[in-house]
């Protein structure tokens, strides 16, 4: 649909680009919900000003458009986490198939949303989260059966990894060198100690918002690392 209304590379780039634009505000309203309007305004700087993300933010590609949809995605979560409701269900029962639909390694992001949900969700009315698994299932429906009626593998295209490439990987997404790595290393070490008092002083039930953070940053690297690897 895009290519119909333009041909240029200019308007073609356009499309990733504004994904990639509309996630920053995105972030802050999610780093406001989560913890404060400061962390909010770092996550959006960060992202506005990341090296990985300006790059992918002008190729003609999905990525962009697979990251505003988990961010929104997330964000949908959090809002049925501090109010469970039916209408807040299928909001994001809607909202993660479409980040799906955006990008196969999306459903990483919707593991971590799932494993949040049963931590926070225990005490709260399932309904809500019954409601959410049920549009979201019935949406993925054909994408599932696509998975496994295609005659090639979907995923084929990723060559077989090493520890080297994760290594190159991580760094890509710290922003690209060292001095980058260690400083999102330390942020890493601080959210866990974070994630860590929380969890003392308030139990895992309350601790949802800095778990839904930790866990949107490892599990999604974890299982890819583990899946190229193997």
């Amino acid at each position: 649909a895009w290519i119909r209304l333009g041909e240029s590379e200019a308007f073609l780039r356009l499309l990733a680009l504004g994904f990639w634009v509309a996630t920053v505000p995105l972030l802050f309203l999610l780093g406001r919900r989560l913890v404060d309007e400061r962390v909010g305004a770092i996550a959006a700087v960060a992202y506005a000003l990341h090296g990985f993300a300006l790059e992918w933010g002008q190729q003609f590609r999905g990525y962009t458009m697979a990251a505003f949809f988990t961010t929104l995605a997330t964000l949908a979560l959090a809002r049925l986490l501090e109010a469970p409701t039916t209408r807040r269900g299928v909001i994001y029962g809607i909202v993660a198939a479409l980040a799906a639909y955006s990008h196969f390694f999306a459903i990483l992001v919707l593991g971590a949303h799932a494993v949040t949900a049963l931590v926070a969700g225990r005490r709260m009315p399932r309904r809500p989260f019954v409601v959410a698994g049920l549009v979201g299932g019935v949406l993925l429906a054909p994408l599932g059966w696509f998975l496994l009626t295609a005659e090639n593998d979907p995923i084929s295209w990723v060559g077989e990894g090493s520890r080297s490439q994760v290594l190159d990987v991580v760094t890509d997404l710290a922003g690209g060198g060292t001095l980058p790595l260690i400083a999102y290393a330390a942020a890493g070490a601080l959210g866990l100690l974070a994630l860590r008092r929380s969890v003392v002083t308030r139990g895992w039930t309350e601790s949802w918002p800095i778990l839904l953070i930790g866990l949107w940053v490892v599990m999604p690297l974890a299982i890819a690392a583990t899946m190229a690897c193997h």
